[in-house]
């Protein structure tokens, strides 16, 4: 039933976060096929089986390492990011003497919720946390809290992001500060 209920919505979704019921039903499998193959006594099913098995964990070991690695890759960037972010804000606080105490994200006209850096992003795999949770990145990582300011107002995206599609991040366009509140558009 698991795998029979994404495949008759509208749209398929299996979220990763489910995956383990597929190693359920494969560790299943494999304990029933060497019950089998002990009770009958066939070496040569209990060898197949064993290299099976054996290629099979060689397989997820690479495919994990692959997926950690573009975890590493999206969290050193929203790192870097943020840490450019945060310097501009206190660079403006510094030099106007006015706290900027609330952000505002929008995004430009491709925004995907992974960096292109990371080899493997299906659904939430490796997400990049710039654009999905800002605040709470700078509050978790920084100890820098911002109020939400909502959408952005129509007339700073019109003047400042509007028609724009950026394939980098470019601190200078993309971050416009205003009196109290940060705009931050996500490329």
């Amino acid at each position: 039933a698991v795998f029979a209920i994404p495949f008759l919505e509208d749209e398929f979704y299996f979220p990763p976060r489910m995956s383990f019921l597929l190693y359920e039903l494969l560790g299943f499998l494999l304990l029933t096929a060497i019950t089998l193959a002990i009770s009958e006594e066939r070496k040569v099913l209990i060898q197949l089986t064993t290299l099976a098995v054996m290629a099979f964990i060689w397989l997820q070991a690479l495919s994990c390492s692959s997926i950690v690695s573009g975890r590493y890759v999206a969290n050193a960037l929203d790192r870097v990011y943020s840490k450019m972010i945060l310097a501009e804000i206190e660079k403006y606080e510094a030099a106007n003497n006015i706290e900027v105490t609330k952000l505002a994200v929008t995004s430009d006209g491709f925004s995907p919720a992974y960096y292109e850096e990371s080899r493997v992003h299906y659904e939430q795999i490796n997400e990049r946390i710039i654009g999905q949770t800002t605040r709470s990145l700078f509050e978790a990582w920084y100890g820098r809290h911002f109020e939400s300011a909502g959408k952005v107002p129509e007339d700073i995206y019109e003047e400042y992001f509007a028609g724009r599609d950026w394939d980098y991040f470019d601190i200078q366009e993309q971050l416009v500060i205003i009196e109290d509140t940060a705009y931050l558009c996500v490329f």
